[in-house]
């Protein structure tokens, strides 16, 4: 059986995460004026002002689903946010997580291991203070093969 703990969880994301302060800005992005406004209204609004939200009572997204085909320009939507709010920018690869649990033994117990890295991500997810300033934003070229679980409300509140 495999447990994760929070300690473990931040281990492998400082070794296997890109960690930078991006320095893209939206003037960097060509086009998708409509994703800029909604990312800045789910993500960058509530890092930046998070006091309004508090005033009139309404809780802001916790996360983003961006999703598009390769090179429509997601990962540079996040890296504009993360510079503009002057945030730190941490690429994951989520197959990453997986693989270092499945070491040399036979392969067929990868989907009870991504169930388990799945549900460790969801306890994560829920375990931020909704007045944190830490928002959570995927990114992916596959909408349709994420986790149901990972889009109800509190975790990625935002489809983009």
């Amino acid at each position: 059986m495999v447990h994760f703990y929070l300690k473990e969880v931040i281990e492998m994301i400082e070794l296997k995460g890109e960690k930078e302060r991006p320095d893209v800005t939206y003037a960097d992005i060509g086009g998708l004026d409509v994703q800029k406004q909604e990312i800045r209204e789910t993500v960058e609004l509530p890092l930046l002002q998070h006091e309004l939200y508090k005033q009139i009572g309404i809780d802001p997204p916790r996360g983003v689903l961006l999703y598009g085909p390769p090179g429509t320009g997601k990962t540079m939507l996040v890296k504009a946010v993360a510079n503009q709010t002057n945030a730190t920018f941490i690429k994951v690869n989520g197959s990453e997580f997986v693989q270092k649990y499945l070491g040399e033994g036979p392969r067929m117990c990868r989907q009870r291991e991504v169930q388990r890295v799945l549900l460790e991500l969801l306890n994560q997810m829920d375990g931020f203070d909704q007045t944190s300033n830490v928002k959570v934003i995927m990114a992916t070229n596959r909408a349709d093969t994420i986790d149901p679980a990972l889009l109800r409300p509190g975790r990625l509140d935002r489809k983009n």
